[in-house]
């Protein structure tokens, strides 16, 4: 169903596939015996597209010129639309001259030949707006979420008349010109935070005072684990907290419980072993390695998994000195020196145990602790603030999008040949263009 129940003047809605000479996807060349290579052909992904375009320097796989040819059908043309279809919906861009030769896996759409009926870029407008959204609700599956290419086959968009949609593309270029321009301040206000929490954490653990006495996390903790594996049978709406690596942050040392899973344990079951107490410390082991988290008081009942170590202090009044010395590019340091594997990279727990820390006299440590919270309160706030302002830019770019694809954004000419009669015109020089069947002659028949 369309967004808009009554369409402007001039205005039709058709599916994609209407729109599209041809709707397809890539593959992966490992699946045709092809190895991805240091140089060649640009091989696009999905998080090689950011801000509508491809970025040529995130690329790191290419491909030879065999193996772009085994995958014909994804040799990406100039105005070809990409549309990410798995993983992060709807990242979309325009194919530029500068990204090819270029191919793509099966991550992402390729809509080609719109360019007759509507502007690349004012489709590409469209899926960044209300299509994406639609697309998102239709998601399936479960940490890799994707739609099919009969899902975007099948999406209805808004073809106002040629004339008008350039009118609108100029529009909304103009207005997001300003947005953008405030937003790229605010980002870059986001990391000049960044910048000044580590510069507070160096502050803090490069002084006299804490580099006078160290020891090793075995020496001052009195227990060091990691949870037990098999808590899917345990998942429940209600019930004890489950930490996973997702509710570790790289902010700061608090546990992020907005998408929180929980459990319930029988007893006797060997995750009990696992249970959580104020001030331990958690140490994400896989994955995103490093990350911190610190149990506060009045935590309730939790657990972890074995993606997280958790370190128990022999005295918790150094719980949060700890916690802030591995946030800090030092300690961070320290930590993953001891990271071993090739591909996946994890931690140990005799690792863990071996890595040196500061240790200074309580009264010392709590002092630090006080001044690095004193001032990073501060950076809380001002993010708090740029989130805000985000947020309201996102709100502000929905909007001229939404009042773009209502028609009111820019004024209607009458003069304008509407979409209708254009795509009219289009079908009927396709019949005509296309070569009648030639009639075989029947066997015996005169010459």
């Amino acid at each position: 169903m369309n967004e808009i129940k009554d369409l402007p003047r001039g205005w039709v809605s058709e599916k994609m596939m209407e729109v599209a000479t041809r709707i397809t996807k890539g593959a992966t060349p490992t699946s045709y015996g092809y190895n991805f290579l240091k140089e060649g052909i640009n091989f696009i992904k999905v998080e090689n597209v950011s801000f509508g375009r491809v970025d040529l320097y995130s690329i790191s796989d290419y491909i030879s010129e065999e193996a772009h040819l085994c995958q014909k059908k994804s040799i990406l043309e100039e105005n070809d639309i990409l549309f990410s279809i798995a993983g992060t919906i709807g990242k979309t861009c325009i194919v530029r001259k500068e990204y090819l030769p270029a191919n793509t896996n099966q991550a992402l759409a390729i809509i080609k030949g719109v360019k007759r009926i509507t502007l690349p870029s004012f489709l590409v407008l469209q899926l960044e707006s209300f299509v994406a959204s639609k697309t998102k609700s239709m998601a399936r599956g479960g940490a890799m979420n994707n739609i099919s290419l009969e899902d975007l086959k099948n999406l209805e968009i808004f073809i106002p008349p040629l004339s008008e949609q350039h009118r609108i593309v100029s529009k909304i270029e103009e207005l997001f010109s300003e947005l953008d321009k405030g937003v790229e301040s605010l980002k870059t206000a986001q990391q000049q935070l960044k910048v000044y929490r580590q510069a507070v954490l160096k502050w803090a653990f490069d002084g006299e005072m804490c580099i006078q006495n160290e020891k090793s996390v075995r020496s001052i903790s009195s227990l060091i684990t990691s949870g037990s594996r098999g808590w899917a049978q345990y998942y429940s709406d209600k019930g004890a907290k489950f930490i996973r690596i997702g509710n570790l942050t790289r902010v700061g040392i608090d546990i992020d419980l907005s998408e929180v899973q929980y459990v319930r344990l029988p007893e006797k079951a060997e995750g009990l072993r696992s249970r959580l107490q104020e001030g331990d410390l958690l140490i994400s082991i896989t994955a995103d390695l490093g990350s911190i988290g610190l149990v506060p008081s009045n935590f309730g009942e939790a657990y972890i998994n074995q993606h997280i170590a958790v370190v128990r202090l022999n005295d918790s009044r150094y719980s949060k000195f700890v916690a802030w010395y591995l946030k800090s590019e030092t300690g961070r340091r320290r930590l993953l020196e001891y990271q071993r594997g090739a591909t996946k990279k994890g931690l140990g727990l005799d690792d863990i145990r071996d890595v040196l820390i500061p240790y200074p006299e309580v009264h010392v440590a709590q002092k630090i602790v006080q001044e690095i919270e004193s001032r990073l309160s501060v950076c809380d706030k001002m993010e708090e603030a740029i989130e805000k302002s985000l947020a309201q830019a996102e709100a502000l770019r929905q909007s001229i999008l939404k009042k773009a694809f209502e028609g009111k954004l820019v004024p209607q000419d009458p003069n304008d040949e509407p979409a209708e009669k254009l795509l009219e015109r289009i079908r009927l020089e396709n019949q005509n263009s296309t070569p009648k069947p030639t009639k075989k002659k029947a066997k015996g028949a005169v010459k």
